[in-house]
C-alpha cells in the first residue's frame, strides 16, 4: 500500500503476492465463508479480498484495529470492525477463514487467540520465523504443538524487504485447521434418518416392511424426545435473550435462525442471529444510561449509524465502557444539539414562510412564549382526538430540552404525549403538562403555552448561542394575542 503510517512500528502492509500465497489454498470456497482480519491495519488483506478478482463479498469480511487512525480508514471503507484489541474479542462471531498479518513482537499471542475463537475453519498467518524457531516461552512452545497437531508452517524468507513498509525480518506462514460439531450439523437429514418407500405388493417385502415400520417408529420416538431438548434450550433461549429484548422479539430471533440455519447452515445462521441480537443488545446498554433520556431522536439515529458502521461490534467491558466514554465527552455537545433540534423543529413554521402551515406565534428568531404545531392530533370516526403517534418523538424531545435546560430528569415529568393523550380520552382533564399548557383543535393543530418563562429565555439563549446567534438584550413577541411578551 502507498500510504503508510510510520507512526505504528508493528505495521507493514502484506504485499499483493503473499495474500495471494496465503489464500490460495482456499480460493474455491472462499467466497462462501466470513473472514476475519484480526489486524487489518489500512485493509490491505480485505482490499485483496474484496477485489474483482478474488469476489469476496464485503459483507462476508470483519477486522479488528487497535489503532484509531487506521480503524477510522476501515470504517471509511465501509468494513465491519468488530473490536479495536483483537485479544480482547470475545469471539462472538463464527468464521470460516482467519487470514491475519499480527504484529511481529507478539505474533504467537494473536494466533493462539486466533485458534480459541475459531469454531470451525482454517487460519493462516505471517510470523516472525523466530517465534516458531525460538521457543523461549510457553506460549511459543504452545503454538509449535498446535502447528504439530493442527497445521503445517512454510518459511518465506524477508518477504517485506522490498514491500512499502520495509523490514529485514524473516517471515513464516503458519496454517492452522480446526474442526468442531458445529460443522457436522445438517438441517437437510442423513440417510441413516430417512425411511425409503417400498413396495407393498412384492412378495419379499415381509422383512422388509418390519424395517419400514421399526424406521418409522424410531423417527416417530426420537422426533417426541427432542422436544424436551428443545424446550430446555428455549428456556434459556428466552431467559438470556430477554435480558436484552422485549418478550415478543425473542421468537423473531429464534425463528429466523431456524430457518437461515435450514437454508445456509449453522455459521452463517449463527452471524445473522449475533449481529441482530447485537443491535439489541446495544440499544439496552444506551437506553441504560441517564443521558439517553436526554437525546433526541436525531442523536439517535446518529447511535444507530455509528452501530451498524461497527457492524457485528463485541459487547464487552472494553467496548462498553468505550461508549460511555464518548458520551460523558460529548454531554454538552449532545446536549446542544437536543436543544437546537428542538429549537429548529418549533420554529420552522414561521410568519413569512412560503408554506401552507405558517402561525404568527411562531417566532422565526426565538421560541415565544406560545407556539403552535401542527398535525399532532388527528380526529378519529366518532369525531373524538387522539394523539398522532408519528409525532410521539417530536413532543418527547421538546421535554427532553426543557428537562436539560431545567435539571429535572426526562423519567419523572409527566410528558407532552401522555398529557395530551390522557385529555382525548378523559376531556375533563386539565390540559398541561410538566412544562405547558396547551389545546388541542379538531383540525389537528396544538397550541402551546410555556409556563415558565425564566426557563424559555433559558431555552432560547443556549439555542442561540449553540448556533452561533448574538442575542439581544431584549426580544420583544407580538402573537395573535396582541399581548408584549418580553425576554431579558
Amino acid at each position: 500500500m502507498g500510504n503508510t503510517n510510520y507512526f505504528n512500528k508493528n505495521y507493514y502492509p502484506t504485499p499483493v503476492a503473499v495474500i495471494d500465497q496465503m489464500i490460495e489454498p482456499y480460493k474455491e470456497w472462499i467466497k462462501k465463508v466470513n473472514i476475519l482480519e484480526p489486524s487489518a491495519g489500512m485493509g490491505a488483506i480485505l482490499d485483496y479480498l474484496t477485489s474483482y478478482k478474488i469476489g469476496v463479498h464485503a459483507s462476508r469480511v470483519f477486522a479488528c484495529e487497535i489503532d484509531q487512525n487506521m480503524k477510522a480508514t476501515l470504517v471509511g471503507k465501509k468494513y465491519k470492525v468488530i473490536q479495536e484489541d483483537f485479544l480482547k474479542y470475545s469471539g462472538a462471531l463464527d468464521f470460516g477463514l482467519v487470514v491475519m498479518n499480527p504484529p511481529f513482537d507478539n505474533g504467537e499471542h494473536h494466533l493462539i487467540k486466533a485458534w480459541e475463537i475459531l469454531r470451525n475453519g482454517h487460519v493462516v498467518c505471517l510470523l516472525n520465523e523466530e517465534t516458531i524457531k525460538n521457543q523461549n516461552s510457553v506460549y511459543r512452545r504452545y503454538l509449535v504443538e498446535l502447528i504439530e497437531q493442527h497445521g503445517s508452517v512454510e518459511y518465506l524468507g524477508p518477504v517485506f524487504e522490498s514491500a512499502d513498509r520495509r523490514t529485514k525480518v524473516n517471515v513464516a506462514m503458519v496454517r492452522l485447521e480446526k474442526k468442531s460439531d458445529e460443522s457436522m450439523i445438517d438441517f437437510k437429514g442423513t440417510a441413516s434418518g430417512k425411511v425409503d418407500e417400498i413396495d407393498l405388493e412384492s412378495a419379499d417385502s415381509g422383512i422388509e416392511k418390519r424395517d419400514f415400520i421399526d424406521a418409522l417408529c424410531r423417527s416417530y420416538q426420537k422426533a417426541i424426545d427432542s422436544t424436551a431438548a428443545m424446550y430446555r434450550a428455549m428456556l434459556d433461549f428466552n431467559l438470556f435473550v430477554g435480558a436484552f429484548c422485549p418478550d415478543y422479539e425473542a421468537p423473531k430471533l429464534a425463528a429466523a435462525f431456524f430457518e437461515s440455519s435450514r437454508k445456509h447452515g449453522y455459521s452463517d445462521a449463527h452471524n445473522e442471529f449475533t449481529m441482530a441480537f447485537q443491535k439489541h443488545a446495544w440499544n439496552k446498554i444506551f437506553s441504560n444510561t441517564k443521558v439517553s433520556g436526554l437525546m433526541t431522536n436525531k442523536v439517535r439515529e446518529k447511535f444507530d449509524k455509528w452501530r451498524d458502521e461497527m457492524g457485528g461490534i463485541d459487547l464487552n467491558q472494553e467496548n462498553i465502557m468505550m461508549l460511555f466514554d464518548a458520551i460523558i465527552q460529548q454531554r454538552k455537545i449532545i446536549a446542544d444539539e437536543c436543544i437546537v433540534d428542538v429549537f429548529d423543529k418549533i420554529t420552522s413554521n414561521v410568519e413569512r414562510r412560503a408554506t401552507t402551515d405558517v402561525w404568527k406565534t411562531n417566532s422565526k428568531f426565538m421560541v415565544p412564549e406560545k407556539f403552535i404545531l401542527g398535525y399532532v392530533v388527528e380526529s378519529g370516526w366518532s369525531g373524538g382526538l387522539s394523539v398522532c403517534w408519528r409525532k410521539r418523538d417530536l413532543l418527547d424531545d421538546m421535554d427532553r430540552a426543557f428537562c436539560l435546560v431545567s435539571g429535572k430528569a426526562f423519567g419523572d415529568i409527566k410528558s407532552i404525549f401522555s398529557a395530551i393523550d390522557e385529555w382525548c380520552r378523559n376531556k375533563s382533564l386539565s390540559q398541561e403538562s410538566e412544562f405547558f399548557e396547551f389545546k388541542c383543535h379538531l383540525k389537528g393543530t396544538v397550541h402551546f403555552k410555556v409556563k415558565d418563562m425564566t426557563l424559555l429565555a433559558e431555552f432560547n439563549r443556549r439555542a442561540c448561542a449553540a448556533k452561533g446567534f448574538m442575542l439581544p438584550d431584549e426580544e420583544i413577541f407580538r402573537g395573535k394575542s396582541r399581548r408584549s411578551q418580553k425576554v431579558k
